[in-house]
């Protein structure tokens, strides 16, 4: 597996969506301040920082689709190809069945582990938090997998 590659994947989706959080707080104080002083000029300026906001938060989706789909490959490897990488891919685009796709993600991870004799997280634990705090399940997850060499 490429751990170098992706660390670098996940470092980039998370700092981008991190940056996309900062403008949306900088959005939102621009546009508080907008309406309190009736300025268009400030209006103007909260639309482009609006634009740039969600364009981070689709670049940073784009990256973390690769990365998703790079780790399943790698993770067939090891496992003998028992996961479809293009569907649970593409499944991770679709609301609700992107549900079943993290968790489908953890826990292709735990067989990883599991058939390499490495102990891990256990796969509800990481789909939890690759599901509800993102941020911080990512990086969980990369590291899992960087303990399969």
């Amino acid at each position: 597996m490429d751990n170098r590659r992706g660390w670098t994947l996940v470092i980039t989706a998370v700092g981008l969506n991190a940056l996309a959080i900062i403008l949306f707080v900088v959005l939102a104080v621009m546009g508080a301040d907008a309406a309190l002083t009736g300025d268009p000029g400030s209006a103007a300026g909260a639309l482009l920082l609006m634009i740039a906001a969600y364009g981070l938060i689709l670049i940073g989706f784009g990256v973390f689709v690769g990365w998703f789909a790079t780790q399943n490959r790698d993770m067939n490897r090891i496992t003998g190809g028992r996961f479809n990488t293009a569907l649970w891919t593409v499944l991770l685009i679709v609301p609700i069945a992107n549900i079943i796709s993290l968790y489908k993600f953890a826990d292709h991870i735990h067989q990883a582990q599991t058939q390499r004799g490495v102990t891990g997280m256990h796969p509800v634990v990481l789909f939890l938090l690759m599901w509800l705090i993102n941020i911080v399940g990512w990086p969980l997850a990369q590291t899992q997998m960087a303990k399969l060499g």
